[in-house]
C-alpha cells in the first residue's frame, strides 16, 4: 500500500484545506488528526507552535512520517511547545511530541 501525503505549511496552508502540495494544511495537529493508516506528513518551512495553532503534545502513532525538506535536513522548520502528557510511569509530563 503506498502511503498517503499530506502537506502542511505554517505560514501559506489552511486548515480546511485538503491537505495537498497546492492546497496545504496549517497545522501538524489538524495533519495528525487526518491521518488513515501509513502516512507521510511534509513540512514546509516555518514555526509550529501554538500562535500557529498547534496543540500539544503532537501524538505521532505508528506508521506515520514526519519530513521537514531533506535537502536542506529541515532547515528552517521550528515545532516548539509543550503540553501536559499523564504517563503511566513518572505521572504528569510537560512534552512536545509523543511517539506511540
Amino acid at each position: 500500500m503506498v502511503p498517503v501525503t499530506l502537506y502542511v505549511d505554517s505560514s501559506k496552508g489552511n486548515d480546511n484545506a485538503v491537505g495537498s502540495s497546492v492546497a496545504p494544511l496549517k497545522t501538524l495537529t489538524k495533519a495528525l488528526k487526518q491521518v488513515i493508516g501509513e502516512t507521510m506528513i511534509q513540512l514546509a518551512p516555518g514555526n509550529y507552535d501554538a500562535a500557529n495553532g498547534e496543540r500539544f503534545p503532537l501524538i505521532i502513532s505508528q506508521g506515520i512520517v514526519v519530513l521537514g525538506n531533506e535537502s536542506t535536513q529541515g532547515k528552517g522548520i521550528i515545532i516548539s511547545g509543550s503540553g501536559k502528557y499523564h504517563s503511566p510511569s513518572f505521572q504528569e509530563q510537560n512534552v512536545l511530541l509523543l511517539l506511540e
